[in-house]
C-alpha cells in the first residue's frame, strides 16, 4: 500500500519522535545508573538563555572535562564523576 503525501509525512514524524523518545529515555535510565554508581549529581537552578548554557559547555571544556568520560549532562542535571570536580561546578555555576 502506497502512502499520500500527507500520510509519509506523518509517517516520518512518528518515526523521528519515536527515535527521540527512546534516546530520552535511555539517556535518562544511563543517568540514574551512573548516579547509582557513586557519580555526583548537580541540578542547576535554570539556564537563563541559550548563551548561559553555551557558557558552561565552553567553561567544562576548558577545564577539561569530557562528555560521558567525566560528566554527563541533561538539562539542567549535571553528574560529575569526582565529587571534587561536581563541588568545583557548583562553586561557579549553582
Amino acid at each position: 500500500m502506497e502512502l499520500n503525501l500527507q500520510e509519509a509525512i506523518l509517517q516520518a514524524h512518528e518515526d523521528e519522535f519515536r527515535q527521540s523518545s527512546d534516546y530520552s529515555a535511555m539517556y535518562y535510565l544511563m543517568m540514574k545508573y551512573w548516579e547509582e554508581q557513586g557519580w555526583t549529581k548537580v541540578e542547576i537552578s535554570k539556564i537563563q538563555d541559550n548563551n548561559h548554557a553555551v557558557d558552561i559547555t565552553m567553561w567544562l571544556h576548558d577545564n577539561g572535562f569530557k562528555e560521558g568520560v567525566n560528566y554527563y549532562r541533561d538539562g539542567r542535571e549535571f553528574l560529575f564523576k569526582r565529587s571534587e570536580d561536581a563541588t568545583v561546578f557548583t562553586l561557579r555555576w549553582a
